[in-house]
């Protein structure tokens, strides 16, 4: 008997992300996609969408872009700064493949890398 095709929707694959970064070393640098192969064991096609033969599931190109949206607005709530800013204003390419360096963070830690964020938008 053949099982059925998991669901994953962007949420819950975001939050697998932040649950994996939340065991990563303090300054550990990663990307979302890294984390993406770690868990799921992903391979790319031609056109960018990735799939996992291990979890039965393919991840379409745009979806990255949602998951990496979640993956940062929701990193704070989980008392965790995903530090880019080393390539703000810079263009380096897709949201996933940018490298952030994890740091496990107080309160005062995160508001004071979002205030620096809100003065570079300025």
């Amino acid at each position: 008997m053949r099982l059925p095709k998991q669901k994953f929707s962007n949420e819950k694959i975001g939050y697998e992300i932040l649950q994996f970064i939340s065991y990563l070393d303090e300054g550990k640098e990663t990307t979302i996609l890294q984390c993406l192969y770690s868990l799921y064991d992903l391979e790319e096609d031609a056109q960018r969408n990735y799939y996992s033969k291990k979890r039965d599931f393919t991840l379409l190109k745009d979806s990255c872009i949602e998951i990496c949206g979640y993956v940062f607005s929701k990193a704070a709530k989980m008392n965790l700064v995903l530090d880019n800013s080393k390539y703000w204003g810079k263009n380096t390419g897709l949201p996933e493949k940018i490298p952030f360096v994890v740091h496990h963070a107080s309160k005062e830690m995160i508001r004071q890398y979002e205030i620096k964020k809100m003065e570079f938008e300025i």
